[in-house]
């Protein structure tokens, strides 16, 4: 019997209220979905929404209400999009859902059992708009941060680390071994440059007392996982994966008859390291690199890869993207 046809899409951050941006990358792997129904094809596509972080617990406080309350608001928004777009998808991803928390907790237990998350100290300059510390690289030509970064403050604090650096290699391997690695294959030696400049550790957690708004980290009750962790695994988790299982072919018949997924839709900000000051609205690690490190670790190796994303551009207006970016989709239709 033929596997399921699964398509996903990055998941939308519950921050701003839905544009273009969010239509496009939607309409997209819908009609790519709709052909393999109309060839008699069983298909299940999955997309979302990204619940947790800093920026919506702002954001929220400032409208003076719970971010649980916040985030149903905007996440109905992007529900009646794409009901109004005819975006049929098979399975709606929302990581305040129990079911992912379960699968999220999973495996970062896994990863600290296997002593690929260590506690470390970190002091210095932090981006509160792009929720990072910042490295002498992100300075300008003028020694200083960028108006990219927004908000620059000086900051020492206690987090939890995933050993990001000490799989750059086998990265670095995959990507050379294969010659579709990304789709289109021009956006591969960009993936390779930007895989390239990684270095360092990926933190990974929020303290409590800074940040609430999040998944609590299951070995230390003072701290929430970093958004990233927490949305890359929707991929998994909403296709019923099972973190407790150590092997693929012990993993339950729907997540082995969906995994691996066939095409992953993201923008290509999403997926190649740029540094900011060229385009701010670029992602200082990629999403498609965490990815792949996580997936990579020993606990979930014998979790097989997807299939290569399918990258294109963000949408620009007067030669940004961001400006565009901040229209409603409600100003557009």
């Amino acid at each position: 019997m033929a596997k399921t046809f699964y398509i996903t899409t990055a998941i939308d951050y519950t921050h701003p209220a839905p544009h273009i941006g969010h239509a496009y990358e939607k309409v997209l792997p819908d009609v790519i979905a709709r052909y393999h129904r109309l060839k008699g094809d069983k298909v299940f596509f999955l997309t979302g929404v990204d619940q947790h972080g800093q920026k919506v617990k702002q954001s929220a406080a400032k409208e003076s209400v719970p971010p649980v309350q916040f985030v149903k608001d905007i996440t109905q928004k992007f529900v009646d999009l794409w009901e109004k777009l005819d975006v049929r998808y098979d399975r709606w991803a929302a990581t305040t859902d129990p079911l992912h928390k379960k699968c999220v907790q999973g495996i970062l237990q896994r990863l600290w059992d296997g002593k690929q998350i260590y506690k470390d100290k970190q002091a210095g300059y932090y981006s509160v708009r792009q929720e990072q510390f910042l490295t002498d690289k992100e300075r300008g030509p003028d020694g200083n941060f960028g108006a990219e970064w927004g908000q620059v403050e000086f900051r020492e604090e206690e987090n939890y680390y995933f050993k990001l650096e000490q799989h750059k290699q086998w990265l670095l391997s995959y990507i050379d071994n294969r010659n579709d690695a990304v789709i289109p294959d021009f956006r591969q030696t960009e993936l390779r440059n930007a895989v390239e400049k990684l270095s360092g550790d990926l933190c990974i957690s929020r303290p409590k007392s800074r940040l609430d708004w999040g998944i609590e980290l299951p070995f230390d009750k003072d701290f929430v996982n970093y958004v990233w962790f927490d949305a890359l695994t929707n991929y998994i988790s909403f296709a019923d994966y099972d973190p407790k299982i150590d092997k693929y072919e012990k993993q339950p018949a729907e997540f082995r008859d969906r995994w691996p997924a066939r095409h992953r839709f993201s923008r290509r900000s999403h997926a190649a390291i740029t540094r900011p000051r060229l385009v701010e609205h670029f992602r200082r690690k990629n999403e498609q690199e965490r990815w792949q490190c996580c997936r990579s670790r020993r606990a979930h190796r014998k979790i097989r890869r997807p299939s290569a994303p399918l990258l294109f551009n963000d949408w620009h207006r007067d030669g940004s993207g961001r400006r565009f970016q901040r229209r409603t989709f409600d100003s557009i239709l």
